[in-house]
């Protein structure tokens, strides 16, 4: 009989002659292509035929021309190579703790921070239309164990805007949706395009883009074009190059459908949205091992939707949720009078590799803390018991019996602990302060005008620095380079010294407050020398009083002692976790506990991200603060053994 094979759209169409029926091609004949349609002679022999690169839609009919039937045994099989599929994720605090699009099974993040999410998709060029879907894109992802969240950005408003605190954040690699090379390279043009369409007028829930096999610039995918059918309905698509459906989105019908894939043919296609993360850690809990969130769901991709290519594919993407954390650098100074409350050992977060679970890297610094031995004990969550660690030195990396040293220290910190001979208990170092503190200041006559002082005096004065010296030097011994304030000046009580924004000159500087909180409100720096052998150095020593940093306080030099509390801004108001860190370069003394509260912000320790960095500088060594000589040389000499 004549059989005739055709199609609807101009495919193309194989067949070859199989005698006996078995299914496989006759060793004599050739597989013939043709396109459009084909007749074949089959008396008595058996025909094999297979129609390739089949479009959306296709008709394709067998007919038996003696009887106008179809084939009885007519079937259709859609063939095609699958691409490959991946899924990324990083946030906008961590972007740079490590390669961006290397597939590490996890990630981190911290309450108010925004997760920039990307699906990858690799075309073999067999592909027409693929679809992406996301478990992101029917719910919120919700920690069993916590109750926090991280949800899909469906309004700008969510880019803009913080959570927990009302912040508004409007950072230009937020509501770029992370493109740009802060992110990722070769995404400069994207976020201008982001920032030039993605707006409070005009927002996609998601960005569709090509990244380019040679690194040149991204490029975004178009919106696809369609006919318009007489009833006025969306009519065949007249796209001929990758586009994306505009109909089809994440926040809508919960999937994205892109166009004319298989036409990319030197780069991959990505889908970036963005994550809001809501933190519902109790960052306070002092039983808590693993003070963490973790989320992680999947991506799938359908490459030959509506065939029998059954060949879906699946990603997933883990994000891990941090507190904030203290990070010391540099075997810096950290007197701990009062040991930190609540942390947790990251050794908790385990990520694949070839022989198990491997966290190293998740313990950083090499920095030494000491806490004062007699408050040096510790209390196990799991067994109750309680060791006691006065008089002795032991690591917290060390620790082999319970796993309740680290308790002491917050999230990312793996130190020391250690008791460094009776010249380093609270009572004798705060004894032996106050003494100096007395010599340097007895019958000490300044400039002091009230209990209440700021420098600069105005907002846009200038010789802040001058101004301070002239104010607070001591008349009767002017060449010490002792600054002191008295908050009990004029009768009052407790007094407040404000100081913005100052620049230290060449040489060594100690300011002394007695009775009085002394307030950073802008950022404290050294001046640039040439004069190596009297560089510029600068200690705060307050008595009776606390030590403020303000929020507007980010980078400061020098020695922070206090008798008191170390605290943030005075209005109450928490650091942003966004961009508010706060870094110290030189040592500090005193119960640091309420600033570390007040500092949320949290990065990767590789790029120093601690909410409070502090960092070592050698430079009290070098030209130690006058009446401060004591105090270094113990500190310097235990650090150093």
């Amino acid at each position: 009989d004549d059989v005739t094979v055709t199609s609807s759209d101009d495919n193309e169409i194989c067949y070859y002659l199989d005698e006996d029926g078995d299914g496989n091609q006759d060793s004599d004949e050739a597989e013939t292509c043709e396109d459009g349609s084909v007749d074949l002679d089959q008396d008595d022999d058996c025909y094999e035929v297979t129609v390739n690169e089949v479009c959306e839609d296709t008709v394709v009919t067998i007919t038996d021309e003696s009887t106008g039937e179809f084939c009885e045994d007519y079937s259709v099989e859609t063939t095609g190579e699958v691409g490959e599929f991946n899924k990324y994720i990083y946030t906008f605090n961590f972007s740079a703790e490590k390669n961006s699009y290397s597939d590490e099974g996890v990630f981190f993040a911290h309450d108010e921070d925004r997760a920039f999410y990307t699906l990858e998709y690799t075309p073999s060029g067999d592909e027409n239309q693929i679809v992406f879907t996301d478990d992101m894109w029917t719910g919120d992802l919700i920690s069993d164990e916590t109750g926090g969240e991280v949800s899909l950005a469906t309004s700008y408003s969510e880019l803009t805007s913080g959570n927990a605190y009302g912040t508004t954040y409007d950072y230009a690699t937020i509501t770029a949706f992370g493109f740009g090379a802060t992110h990722e390279l070769h995404s400069d043009d994207l976020a201008d395009y982001v920032d030039s369409n993605y707006n409070s007028s005009s927002f996609m829930s998601y960005v569709p883009y090509i990244k380019y096999d040679d690194d040149s610039e991204s490029s975004p995918i178009d919106e696809c074009t369609y006919d318009t059918n007489d009833d006025g309905s969306r009519g065949d698509l007249t796209s001929t190059e990758v586009c994306y459906d505009p109909e089809e989105s994440p926040d809508g019908t919960e999937q994205v459908v892109i166009e004319n894939a298989g036409t990319v043919d030197d780069g991959t296609i990505r889908i970036r949205y963005v994550g809001v993360v809501v933190s519902n850690l109790d960052c306070s809990s002092t039983t808590d091992t693993c003070l963490t969130e973790e989320f992680e769901n999947n991506a799938e991709v359908d490459a030959f939707p509506g065939s029998s290519i059954d060949e879906i594919q699946e990603a997933s993407a883990r994000l891990v949720v941090l507190c904030a954390y203290l990070l010391t650098e540099n075997a810096g100074d950290v007197y701990l009078n009062e040991a930190i409350e609540g942390g947790s050992d990251l050794a908790c977060i385990t990520t694949e590799s070839t022989g198990g679970s491997d966290y190293s890297g998740y313990s950083n610094t090499d920095s030494l803390i000491i806490v004062d031995p007699d408050a040096t004990s510790s209390t196990s969550s799991t067994t109750g018991t309680t060791a006691d660690y006065a008089g002795s030195t032991i690591s917290y990396c060390d620790d082999t019996n319970d796993g309740s040293l680290i308790g002491n220290l917050s999230s990312y910190v793996c130190e020391i602990i250690g008791s460094v001979s009776d010249l380093w208990r609270t009572v004798t170092v705060e004894t032996t302060t106050e003494s100096h503190v007395s010599q340097s200041v007895r019958n000490a006559e300044t400039g002091q005008t009230s209990a209440t002082m700021s420098f600069p005096a105005s907002s846009g004065a200038a010789g802040n620095w001058d101004d301070l010296v002239a104010a607070l030097s001591n008349t009767n011994n002017e060449d010490s380079h002792i600054l002191y304030f008295d908050g009990t000046y004029g009768g009052a009580t407790r007094g407040t010294l404000t100081l913005s924004s100052i620049e230290v000159p060449d040489g060594a500087w100690t300011l002394i407050v007695e009775n009085a909180d002394l307030v950073i409100a802008g950022d404290v720096s050294y001046a640039t020398s040439t004069d190596y052998s009297n560089i510029p150095s600068i200690a705060f020593v307050v008595q009776n009083g606390d030590i403020h940093f303000e929020n507007s306080s980010y980078h400061n030099v020098g020695v922070y002692y206090t008798n008191q509390d170390f605290d943030g801004d005075t209005d109450g108001t928490s650091r942003s976790p966004v961009n508010q860190q706060l870094t110290i370069d030189g040592s500090v003394y005193g119960n640091v506990q309420p600033l570390i509260d007040d500092c949320r912000y949290v990065a990767p320790p590789t790029t120093e991200g601690g909410g409070l960095v502090v960092r070592y500088d050698s430079r009290i060594l070098l030209n130690t603060p006058p009446s401060l000589s004591e105090y270094v040389d113990v500190s310097t000499e235990k650090a150093i053994n």
